[in-house]
This record gives C-alpha cells, sequence and structure tokens, in this order.
C-alpha cells in the first residue's frame, strides 16, 4: 500500500486572518479538485482513498487582532475516494 502526506503550513492565523487566508487558499482551491479530478479521470480514484483534514478549526469570531483563534469543535475532513458519492 502505498502513502503520501502532503503539508500545507502558515493556518495559524491567529493575526490578520483574512490577508492570510488570500494567500493559502488559491492553491488548496486548485489543488485540491485537480488531484481528485484526476485520479478520476485516470480510473485511480476507485482504488485511492484521499483523506483532507486539519486538527481543528477555528472560531466564528475574529478576535481583536484581525485573526481567528482554535475551536476544537469545528475541524474540517474530505475524503474523496472509493465508496464515497460525488458531492451533489
Amino acid at each position: 500500500m502505498r502513502f503520501v502526506t502532503i503539508t500545507s503550513g502558515g493556518w495559524d492565523t491567529h493575526q490578520d486572518n483574512f490577508n492570510g487566508l488570500k494567500k493559502l487558499l488559491p492553491p488548496l482551491d486548485k489543488g485540491f479538485p485537480a488531484l481528485v479530478t484526476d485520479l478520476a479521470q485516470r480510473g485511480l480514484l476507485e482504488t485511492t482513498l484521499v483523506v483532507w483534514m486539519t486538527d481543528f478549526g477555528r472560531t466564528p469570531k475574529i478576535n481583536s487582532a484581525a485573526g481567528r483563534d482554535h475551536w476544537s469543535t469545528a475541524g474540517v475532513l474530505a475524503w474523496p475516494g472509493p465508496a464515497c458519492p460525488a458531492a451533489k
């Protein structure tokens, strides 16, 4: 079984959240769907499980430094792959 890990740092946006996300989100917005699409087009998505996750989420409230603090009850998880229906 092959296993690949990709790490993307810089998401600890306690300060200047919105400007930070302007830099962080575009590569993710392009890369994640491109990976899933490529795997599907090559017939590999049926035998590949892609997992994207965070260790915790961010508060909905903006703090005094224009950032968002840790919120352990709001993590993110996506897993396109075998037996996972496509989003509608």
